[in-house]
């Protein structure tokens, strides 16, 4: 059994921000270094990982999660999208700019459905184990 050391791929990070972007947004010396880029977003993907666990391990449950379950599709989301939000606001750009915002809202969200999880509002798709005596509550549809 081994421990996943990361949620998403940079491939899923450049899915919902776009590869140029993501790019761009690694680059902060803006000298298009490639190996610099990489290890960054490696950094970001990474920093999202620890993220995760941080906040899951609130609700007792298996973390890291391992190769031996499939990866909840909601946990890389969650792990893309900060991934992205790392990486942009390492720009340090101004308030008045709307990316920001769009970035804070996906920070935001992806905080939100952690707690979601926590609270046992959303159940994850993988057989993960749950150690804690809270109850479960599921979201009516």
């Amino acid at each position: 059994m081994a421990d996943l050391t990361e949620y998403c791929t940079r491939q899923d990070v450049e899915d919902v921000y776009g590869g140029s972007n993501i790019r761009d947004w690694a680059d902060l010396d803006a000298l298009e270094d490639h190996t610099k880029i990489t290890a960054r977003i490696t950094w970001a993907r990474l920093r999202a990982f620890r993220r995760i666990n941080a906040r899951l391990q609130r609700r007792n449950f298996a973390i890291p999660f391992t190769d031996e379950t499939p990866l909840p599709g909601v946990i890389m989301d969650i792990a893309a999208d900060l991934a992205g939000y790392y990486l942009y606001y390492g720009r340090m750009l101004d308030d008045e700019d709307r990316t920001r915002d769009n970035l804070r809202h996906k920070f935001k969200e992806a905080e939100r459905v952690m707690d979601e999880i926590i609270k046992g509002e959303i159940i994850l798709d993988a057989a993960i184990q749950d150690n804690t005596d809270a109850p479960f509550v599921r979201k009516s549809s």
